[in-house]
């Protein structure tokens, strides 16, 4: 291999994203990191990693999107050079029943959670393709498995992030990229405090979830020894879920 691997990370300016980034950094692949808002922690980050020896930039873009998506791969493609790994990690969360839930809501948690892990996919598969080597990586939720407590829109989105794995594993597969999910429980992130909802402890390993043990799921997935694994649901769950 010529050169280092380059990965992309949406959501990759704070918690799980963040965590990733970082340990694909550790495994020298230089980063890109695409983020919505927060443009200041994007840039801490960026710092963060650079410091580390690698190379990084900061992408703002809607991954919802088709045009921010299409231009902003684009854009990393020419600055890099290639893009052998993308983290599908950018998602959307807000807690509500079936009775309560709006139209807008529904459709704005599935435009970012499901449409967004397709766009962004569908974007990087030519550069893969061109090297014949690729991994995907898409954060799916131990409620996208089992239901979970946060809202029907938030579960149907993380289901349809697996169906979507399994169906563009079947089809990349031949051309030298891999696709696979990662299924977290709750990590004490923003996102899910921010919701008002604290991960519980309760389950056989007796500890929550940390974002450095999905970011080690992460950076398994995108090595070059994970070749022979595509089509799978990593559980990284502590034992609260066997599915």
């Amino acid at each position: 291999m010529e050169g280092n691997r380059v990965a992309i990370v949406t959501g990759g300016n704070r918690g799980i994203g963040h965590g990733i980034s970082v340990r694909l950094a550790g495994a020298n692949m230089d980063i890109a990191i695409i983020y919505y808002r927060r443009k200041e922690e994007a840039d801490r980050v960026v710092d963060e990693l650079r410091e580390m020896g690698r190379k990084a930039t900061a992408y703002q873009a809607d991954v919802s999107r088709p045009d921010e998506v299409a231009h902003t791969i684009t854009a990393v493609g020419n600055t890099f050079g290639r893009i052998d790994v993308l983290v599908n990690n950018a998602g959307l969360a807000s807690k509500s029943s079936t009775l309560d839930l709006d139209e807008e809501m529904w459709d704005r948690v599935i435009d970012v959670n499901l449409k967004g892990t397709y766009l962004c996919s569908q974007a990087v598969i030519p550069f893969m393709q061109y090297a014949a080597y690729g991994r995907i990586i898409n954060l799916t939720s131990i409620a996208g498995q089992t239901g979970g407590g946060i809202g029907p829109h938030y579960a149907a989105s993380k289901a349809g992030v697996i169906g979507l794995t399994r169906f563009m594993a079947t089809e990349l597969g031949p051309h030298g990229i891999t696709v696979n999910a990662i299924s977290p429980s709750g990590v004490p992130t923003d996102l899910l405090l921010d919701l008002g909802m604290q991960p519980s402890a309760q389950r056989p390993v007796r500890r929550v979830g940390t974002t450095d043990d999905i970011a080690a799921a992460a950076a398994y997935l995108a090595s070059e020894s994970a070749g022979y694994i595509t089509g799978q649901v990593l559980s990284v769950n502590g034992g609260s879920y066997f599915g």
